[in-house]
């Protein structure tokens, strides 16, 4: 008998709501995973997100395979993962040259990447951070706000290790 998904107490839009005022309140975001389970949630701070891409999706497969097995929360029921970052806007038909970090006309945003393990789908909101002469985050506008996001999908390859990791903690336990 499998045991029964809870309802998720969590939606993308209340996260980065969450979020939104967090930043506001401490000039930025921490790195924080929110994983929600059918029998418990637990919240994590990684103020110290490795510097490469490939380190830090292994750091996010150990994550999630330690969780597994923890077994606190039980079956994955959603995961989020909200971050700072730079983000690069392109020009229709131009390609990106440069990495957003390395692009003079480059934006600061908020991101709160969300995967449901219920319907095997991400999703991502991207809030614009603008700061104030002193540097401190004075607002964080939607940049996403004229679509409807059920209908967009993302892929976050720091979410997909997530998952793997919990998946194969699982599938150790079995």
């Amino acid at each position: 008998m499998k045991p029964e998904r809870s309802a998720n107490q969590y939606t993308i839009e209340k996260v980065a709501e969450i979020a939104k005022q967090a930043a506001l309140e401490h000039d930025g975001h921490i790195p924080t995973l929110i994983v929600e389970g059918n029998e418990g949630s637990t919240i994590g701070h990684l103020p110290d997100l490795p510097g490469t891409h490939e380190a830090r999706c292994q750091m996010m497969y150990a994550a999630g395979s330690f969780l597994a097995v923890d077994g606190r929360i039980g079956l994955l029921n959603q995961v989020f993962f909200i971050c700072e970052g730079w983000m690069s806007v392109r020009k229709e038909g131009e390609e990106l040259k440069t990495l957003p970090s390395k692009d003079p006309d480059r934006i600061e945003v908020l991101i709160v990447d969300g995967y449901d393990a219920q319907k095997l789908h991400n999703q991502a909101i991207f809030l614009e951070i603008k700061r104030d002469s002193q540097k401190r985050v004075c607002e964080l506008t939607d940049l996403d706000q004229d679509f409807d996001r059920k209908d967009i999908t993302t892929d976050s390859p720091l979410l997909k290790a997530f998952v793997a990791g919990f998946r194969k903690g699982k599938s150790k336990l079995h």
